[in-house]
């Protein structure tokens, strides 16, 4: 099953499924209100360093745009997870964006499955 977090155009969470409730370590009553980049943290699992949410340039430019490769979400108690997602633009009728909604998922085991198999 996929995390789903959705914001408003300031990147501020607006809902939370209860799949990104697991992964991320907040509840949605404690993130909804917060700039997504309180609760979605990621790092490079190579390099250590944080990774760009993609929440921000889908607002910005409008555009899909997908999380990085080796990324790893910090939960709130600081457990990693490998995930995978993309995130995309909300839009209005009229075409202005409403805010983004961000979609990801588990890889952790799928990961350590390809790893062993190298």
């Amino acid at each position: 099953m996929d995390a789903v977090i959705a914001t408003d155009a300031e990147g501020r969470i607006e809902f939370m499924n209860p799949v990104a409730v697991a992964l991320t370590g907040w509840t949605a009553s404690e993130a909804v209100g917060r700039s997504i980049l309180q609760v979605f943290v990621a790092i490079n699992e190579t390099t250590r360093e944080e990774e760009e949410c993609p929440v921000g340039q889908a607002i910005s430019e409008g555009v899909i745009v997908a999380l990085a490769d080796h990324a790893l979400l910090v939960a709130r108690d600081g457990a990693e997870r490998s995930v995978a997602g993309t995130s995309a633009p909300m839009r209005l009728a009229d075409g202005r964006i409403l805010g983004a909604v961000l979609v990801f998922s588990d890889q952790t085991e799928e990961r350590r499955t390809r790893a062993r198999l190298a």
